[in-house]
């Protein structure tokens, strides 16, 4: 049995919220195993391939996370993150994702006021301090 699906039982078997997807932190990816990585592949698309001859997996790049937890809490799925040691839970909760995404959506929409051939340097200056704002409130 592989150290990762050990882990995933473990948890799964202390963790109160039997929905919760486990990612584990693997090299570059970010992985789920068993019952979460079917749930991830037929929620999100994402292929499912062996761990073990036993046991399917299913991740996505870790410098994707953002994408997927926003795509995650758009499907009301919740999660938790397990680092490579196995020791911390990087907590990342649905709030600080909804933040994100309002955030995205203000950018682009104060982008998509702007008309290049009538933007003075002073309304350029007001809408990128506008989107600084924003930004730092995440």
């Amino acid at each position: 049995m592989s150290k990762i699906y050990t882990k995933y039982l473990e948890i799964k078997n202390k963790e109160k919220d039997e929905n919760k997807i486990i990612l584990f932190e693997s090299g570059v990816f970010y992985i789920a195993v068993a019952d979460d990585a079917i749930t991830l592949s037929e929620t999100l698309g994402l292929k499912l391939t062996n761990l073990t001859n036993e046991i399917v997996k299913s991740g996505f790049p870790k410098n994707k996370i953002n994408i997927y937890l926003e795509k995650m809490q758009m499907n009301e799925l919740k999660w938790q993150i397990i680092n490579k040691e196995n020791t911390d839970t990087l907590a990342i909760t649905g709030n600080e994702i909804d933040k994100k995404i309002d955030c995205k959506n203000h950018i682009i929409e104060s982008l998509k006021k702007i008309n290049l051939d009538e933007i003075t340097p002073k309304q350029a200056i007001d809408i990128l301090y506008d989107i600084k704002i924003k930004a730092d409130e995440i």
